[in-house]
């Protein structure tokens, strides 16, 4: 899978509100990339007592900004990406 390496490579992510949150998802996206969470949140069926790795991944973002619903939403979109893969779904095809 081919890394994003910016929020300008992601297609447009709405999670909800009708905005575009690329930057958020980017964000988030890095931040459970660094943090080594990816099978984590791969498994993570919601609900339980996870708030630690909850937490840490909040915690790490560049710009926390989320709402709650805003917060989950986002993740949902990070762990389909994190199955899914990054191309072509949620990556903006480049211009030849």
């Amino acid at each position: 899978m081919t890394e994003p390496s910016s929020y300008k490579e992601w297609k447009y992510v709405d999670i909800g509100y009708g905005v575009n949150a690329s930057r958020e998802a980017h964000d988030m996206y890095m931040t459970v990339k660094r943090l080594g969470l990816e099978e984590w949140l791969i498994n993570y069926k919601g609900g339980g007592t996870d708030i630690g790795n909850m937490d840490e991944i909040s915690n790490g973002l560049e710009c926390d900004s989320h709402s709650g619903f805003s917060f989950s939403a986002t993740l949902r979109v990070v762990k389909n990406v994190l199955i899914e893969g990054w191309d072509p779904k949620y990556k903006i095809l480049q211009q030849e």
